[in-house]
């Protein structure tokens, strides 16, 4: 049996993190967020509404809660964009993979010093450094690879 593809791997790896930001997100965050008034005009509150009945309650902290699904996210779309990527240049991938996490870490900081609406949370801001940190690491990881052999 052979291996599918690098690319589809860190897809799926991807889009596995994309939903359990969403679960998290969908489950666990109050009801009065915007997204939920989104959902009820779709239509869609009535299996919000159950899906949140069968979650298990948990007692998570509330970073997990309120910060790890941002982070989640992040790390999700910077796989996907390497799946979609492949072929390109790595500074080329490596830029398009940092924007969304940049964003998020900007939006923060301009929440800190009141320029967006929001309240500035030091744990988002790791939660979305972690993810880029992690795949510049694993780039540079194996750029020098590249470079010994």
């Amino acid at each position: 049996m052979t291996r599918p593809p690098k690319r589809c791997l860190t897809a799926l790896a991807g889009l596995t993190l994309l939903t359990v930001g969403g679960m998290i997100y969908i489950l666990y965050r109050p009801q009065s967020l915007l997204v939920f008034h989104i959902a009820d005009k779709w239509g869609l509150s009535v299996w919000i509404t159950h899906l949140r009945q069968c979650a298990p309650t948990l007692n998570m902290p509330e970073w997990v809660i309120y910060s790890l699904p941002g982070g989640l996210w992040a790390a999700a779309y910077i796989l996907i964009i390497e799946a979609i990527t492949q072929p390109w240049r790595r500074r080329k991938r490596m830029l398009w993979a940092s924007t969304i996490p940049l964003c998020g870490i900007i939006s923060e900081l301009l929440q800190g010093v009141g320029c967006l609406p929001g309240t500035f949370d030091i744990i988002d801001v790791l939660c979305y450094i972690v993810p880029i940190a992690v795949y510049t690491l694993l780039k540079m990881k194996s750029s020098l690879r590249v470079v010994k052999e």
